[in-house]
Parts: C-alpha cells; sequence; structure tokens
C-alpha cells in the first residue's frame, strides 16, 4: 500500500498524497501555500504537479479530517514524499516498507488525463516507482465522492474494480517518523540555499547515502570550471542511530582542469540552529585518477544522535536570516538611525536587493564619511554575511565607540548582493551562471555607468552609488566581502592593490596602497596579528584595467577611495587545532568596525590606541615578516 510520510512542525496528521492538513480547523485558518511552504524544510523532492480546482473532504478512518485543493503548485507538490508497503490484508493498513518512492511527472500528466475522462473531473493522482524505476502503483481520488483510496496493482494482482474501495489510511506527526519505517535515508534539499548536488548521482543504501557535486547551472561549459562549484547543503531523513552512517561527498573532473582539491571539515546539526563540526577522524579523502578522469571523494563515517540531521559544507546562510538577523538590530538602535531600502529585485527568484544605511541622522551629512560595504557577491561565500552581522552589532553597542562611528561615518551594507544564488544553493554564480564579481564593465564614454552588458545585480549596486556620491559626505571606503576555498590553515586575507613608490608605483598608486595597508593592520591589531595573513610586499596592477568592483572605484575615485577585497576562509583559519566559527567570524566583523573607526582618525577602544600611535613603526617591522610569508594572490581562486 502506498501510504503518505510527511513531517510537519505542527502536531498534526498529514497525509501527504492530498497536499492537505489533518485537522479541518488548520486549513480553514491558513492558506495551503503557506502550510506546504512550512512543510516543504523536512520533505523530500519529487517531480510532478497537479491543480485541484475545488476543495474537497475525504474521510479518515470514517472521519471527515482534511481538505484537499485551492490551487497546489510544483514548486509546492514537489515537497512531498511517499513510501511502498506491502499489504497484509486487503481492508486494512499494514505490512512493512520496502521502497522509497519517486514520482514522474510524465504518468502522473497521463493518468490525470485518463482520471478527468474517466469521471469528467481533475483527481489528484501519483504513480510510484522502485529505484530502478519499476512502476509500483498509485494514489487517486475514487469515483465514490469525498473518498480517498489507495491502491496497490502490483501487489496479488489486483483486479480493476479494487480502486473503487477505500482502505483505511494512516499519517505520521513529526514525532512519529522513526527509521524503520523506510528501508534508505531520504535526501531533501528543498529549502534555501540546499543543494545536494546531481539529481542523477544520488545513491541512499541502508547505512549510507553519496551525492556528486553539481555546477552552478545546467550550461555545459561549466564543466570545464570545476572550481566553480564546491557548495552542498542538505538533509538526510530516516537514518538509523544505532549504527555508524557513511556519507560521501565526490567531485568528478578531467585531470586537466582540476576541480578544488584542499581538504575541509563539513558541519552537521539536529535543528538547522547549533552546528557542530565533525571530527578529523570522522572524514577521510580519498582521491582516485583513472584515464584522465579525476574522482575526488569526501567520506564522512558517524553514529548520529537523530534519525535526521542536516549536512552542510559550511554554516548556511540564506538571504532571510539576514532578514531575521536585521529585525532583531534595528530593535537595538533608535528607529531613525537604521534604514532599509530596497534597490530592485534578482532576476529569477525575484528576490529584494536591499541597501541598509546605519547612521546618525541628526548630525549634519556634510561633516560625515561614507563607507561602502557589499557581501554575498559569490553566494557561498557565508563568512561576509557574518562579517557584517558583527560590524552591525559593533555599531548598536551603545557605547562611546559606537556613538563615534554613528555621529562621523555613514554605513552602507549590501548584505546579499546574489539572492539567487544564495538561495538556490549555488557556490559561486547568480541564477542565470553568471559570475557577477567580473562584470562591473563600465561604459566607454562615462565609466562612473555600468554598460548594458553588466548583470542587473550590478547595475542595481552601480545605480546606489552614483545617487549617494552626489549627496554630501563623500567616499572614503568600500569593503567587498568574500571568503576563499583554501588550505585548511589559511587564515583570512586581503587582496590589496599596488605597492610602495619604492617598487616603481606612482605617487597616487602608492597612496592607495598604504591606505589599504593601514587599514588591513589595523584589523590585526584589533582581531590578532596571528590571525589575518601577512600581508604581500605588493598587490599588483592588474585588476585596473579589469572588470572587478575595486576597478570601477579606482578608476572614479583613485586613491580618495580605499577599496579592497577581503576574503575570510573555512576551516582553521589560524585557530588550529581549533576551527573557525559563526561567532569568530562576527568578532572579526567587530573589528572590521574598529579598524574603520582607526582608518577616519576616530576614538577606538583603549586597547588599539597605542597601535593607532605607532602605525609607521609597525608597518616597517611587518615588512619583513610579510616578505617571508606572503599571501599568494591566486586570482584563479577567488577573483576570477
Amino acid at each position: 500500500m502506498l501510504n503518505g510520510l510527511l513531517k510537519s512542525k505542527v502536531k498534526s496528521l498529514c497525509l501527504v498524497a492530498t497536499a492537505a492538513c489533518s485537522a479541518q480547523t488548520f486549513a480553514n485558518e491558513h492558506d495551503c501555500r503557506t502550510i506546504t511552504s512550512d512543510f516543504a524544510h523536512n520533505a523530500w523532492r519529487v517531480n510532478f504537479t497537479v491543480n485541484l480546482e475545488e476543495t474537497v473532504p475525504y474521510f479518515f478512518n470514517g472521519e471527515t479530517r482534511c481538505y484537499i485543493g485551492r490551487d497546489i503548485t510544483l514548486e509546492e507538490l514537489s515537497n512531498f514524499r511517499f513510501k511502498a508497503f506491502k499489504k497484509r490484508h486487503f481492508w486494512s493498513f499494514g505490512g512493512e516498507p520496502v521502497y522509497n518512492i519517486k514520482v514522474s511527472d510524465e504518468t502522473f500528466i497521463e493518468q490525470l488525463k485518463l482520471d478527468s475522462t474517466r469521471y469528467g473531473k481533475k483527481f489528484l493522482t501519483v504513480s510510484a516507482y522502485t529505484p530502478e524505476g519499476l512502476i509500483l502503483g498509485g494514489a487517486g481520488t475514487s469515483a465514490i465522492p469525498n473518498w480517498l483510496i489507495l491502491f496497490s496493482p502490483w501487489i496479488n494482482h489486483l483486479p480493476w474494480w479494487a480502486q473503487f474501495f477505500p482502505w483505511w489510511l494512516h499519517g505520521y506527526t513529526a514525532d512519529q517518523v522513526k527509521p524503520q519505517d523506510y528501508p534508505y535515508p531520504l535526501i531533501a534539499e528543498n529549502f534555501p540555499s540546499g543543494n545536494a548536488g546531481r539529481n542523477d548521482a544520488q545513491i541512499t543504501g541502508t547505512q549510507s547515502a553519496a551525492i556528486t557535486l553539481r555546477n552552478d547551472g545546467p550550461e555545459d561549459w561549466l564543466n570545464a570550471i570545476p572550481k566553480w562549484r564546491n557548495w552542498w547543503y542538505l538533509e538526510l531523513s530516516g537514518v538509523f542511530t544505532d549504527t555508524p552512517f557513511t556519507f560521501s561527498v565526490n567531485d568528478k573532473y578531467a585531470s586537466d582542469k582540476r576541480g578544488w582539491e584542499y581538504d575541509y571539515t563539513p558541519l552537521y546539526s539536529y535543528d538547522g540552529e547549533k552546528w557542530h563540526r565533525f571530527d578529523a577522524s570522522e572524514i577521510t579523502v580519498v582521491t582516485d585518477e583513472v584515464e584522465g578522469e579525476v574522482t575526488r571523494t569526501i567520506e564522512i563515517d558517524k553514529q548520529f544522535d537523530s534519525n535526521n540531521v542536516l549536512l552542510s559544507r559550511f554554516y548556511p546562510y540564506s538571504s532571510g536570516q539576514f532578514d531575521a538577523f536585521y529585525e532583531d538590530f534595528i530593535t537595538k538602535l533608535p528607529e531613525e538611525y537604521v534604514t532599509k531600502e530596497t534597490l530592485g529585485h534578482s532576476p529569477i527568484l525575484g528576490k529584494p536587493i536591499d541597501l541598509v544605511t546605519i547612521t546618525n541622522p541628526y548630525v549634519d551629512a556634510k561633516d560625515k564619511k561614507r563607507v561602502w560595504i557589499h557581501a554575498r557577491t559569490h553566494s557561498a561565500e557565508v563568512g561576509g554575511s557574518l562579517l557584517v552581522e558583527g560590524l552591525m552589532n559593533f555599531l548598536a553597542r551603545s557605547d562611546e565607540y559606537s556613538q563615534e562611528a554613528l555621529d562621523n561615518l555613514i554605513f552602507h551594507i549590501v548584505p546579499v548582493h546574489n539572492p539567487d544564488g544564495v538561495d538556490l544553493g549555488h557556490y559561486r554564480l547568480n541564477g542565470s551562471s553568471v559570475n557577477l564579481e567580473v562584470m562591473w564593465q563600465r561604459d566607454e564614454i562615462n565609466p562612473m555607468l555600468l554598460n548594458e552588458d553588466a548583470p542587473i545585480e550590478n547595475r542595481l549596486l552601480n545605480e546606489a552609488m552614483l545617487r549617494l556620491a552626489e549627496q554630501d559626505g563623500k567616499f572614503t571606503m568600500a569593503l567587498n566581502l568574500h571568503s576563499s576555498q583554501s588550505d585548511p590553515d589559511t587564515r583570512p586575507f586581503f587582496y590589496p592593490h599596488f605597492g610602495p613608490e619604492s617598487l616603481g608605483y606612482s605617487k597616487e598608486e602608492a597612496e592607495l596602497w598604504n591606505k589599504t595597508v593601514r587599514f588591513i593592520d589595523g584589523v590585526k591589531a584589533s582581531f590578532g596579528e596571528d590571525l589575518i595573513e601577512p600581508t604581500p610586499e605588493e598587490g599588483g596592477s592588474s585588476f585596473a584595467s579589469r572588470n572587478y568592483p575595486e576597478s570601477w572605484w579606482w578608476t572614479n575615485y583613485g586613491s580618495d577611495v580605499m577599496a579592497v577585497t577581503f576574503e575570510t576562509t573555512y576551516d582553521k583559519s589560524g585557530f588550529a587545532p581549533n576551527y573557525v566559527t559563526e561567532d569568530s567570524l562576527r568578532r572579526l566583523g567587530e573589528s572590521m568596525a574598529i579598524s574603520i573607526l582607526s582608518y577616519h582618525d576616530l576614538p577606538i577602544p583603549a586597547k588599539q590606541q597605542r597601535f593607532r600611535r605607532s602605525i609607521l613603526t609597525r608597518q616597517s617591522l611587518n615588512k619583513e615578516v610579510r616578505a617571508v610569508d606572503p599571501v599568494v594572490l591566486n586570482e584563479d581562486a577567488s577573483k576570477q
């Protein structure tokens, strides 16, 4: 017998095949779209849609319990899961599970047409398949009014008329779902930032599951750039807790076009709130190369404490998470100190691209400097979001230093530059497989403007920059926040540009270099000298002719605006034997805020003042250190 299996945060019984809630009052009080969206987080992706044209009650053990219908969409219905049972009795529910079930849209559409012809109206019908693609059976509304039935023609060769007899149905609440109810774990990715790899390469067994990384889009040319994929975030449901479980992440690429080969330590969570690093002893990395094709596998072996577990490459952070943070943040400052405006919407999902402005509005803007910050250009680079949280937390501290910042500076923050890529679970690109970082193409006649080849996400930021630049208060700083897939021990680092005059750079180029180094040293002094990579002896000038955000700032403002990219890292990040955490990244954001104060000659916490008085001496002393251990500015790693 085919039976719906669904987890929900509400303690209501649910029959998934009907896309309905189990209590009539709940159905009446909530829109069906809201209900199914709420269920989606813990559900398994299937592949069909239906549009029931009317609301129809069905019977649950002889009692009217639920309603179905009201325009269930493909997106909503694709979040439901099913399981198959062997039938014990013709008239009752029972038996042991035999398969997880996938659904075919083609078969569904044909069955829907058949039912419409036979009964003169639309009925919900699904067809179940084995993992090998063999059809098992289906579920549908009965010809008898107000009854929904489940039928299984593959068992006992039931006659055609069996489908007209209702069988008792049974639903599950979240706390009733147990792994013994179905033999294989279910893999889900249908939530913001979810990514379970290639749909055609998911493998599950009773004590194992495996995925293969997928590109940020279907375009064939992405196969030649495997370094543009390295994000995964999924849920496993139905994991046995009495035995170790093996989860594998595979990546496949040509030996002459290799993907990322740095080791890393993923995370897991039982509630989506508190995340834990796997222990190094639980991880094995294997690289096999056969006839020019490389398969690299990160294998995790762990006995979990819950049947349901979330696994992720790094701390996940969707666009909605910043919205929640923002709602709490605005309660910590006077209402008029913080504004949020929507610059426009992303081209695929229609997500807002917001600009948050923070300042004391009672101080005249002509006496202030403007600081521009944007994050999440590359979608999975979560570190930028946590830096933004830390910086904003510093501004809300309500002490003399945060007040100095608010009185003298105007902070303009775009927290999620690429919301399509973030919520679609991409590693690097937007929803159209475009790398926004290198698409700041300037107009040939007026380089202040981006031309029509620039993506809409970049043009929206550009328009805001131009509008703000015409107001009182000049831009002095622009921070571009990223994360780098690096060796596990690599610490966060900056991409400074140009170098000192002694290395042949012009006076203005050297001025930008010196300003950048001053800011970098301020971050080091606050966060920890040993927790930021040494600054290189020079940064080079190739960026000036490229289409990066810093290229735009340099072309239009020269050394007046200190524009720089900052890269957090994912693993130990200088904390060995420990790892970088969400809180450590927030503290790094606070350190950036303190360095912004220092850069603008504003008061800073006492422990920083000695540093500022001896800044030139420290730069001189650090020069030898930087020469010994420079960061290799591999532009292929982050900027391309």
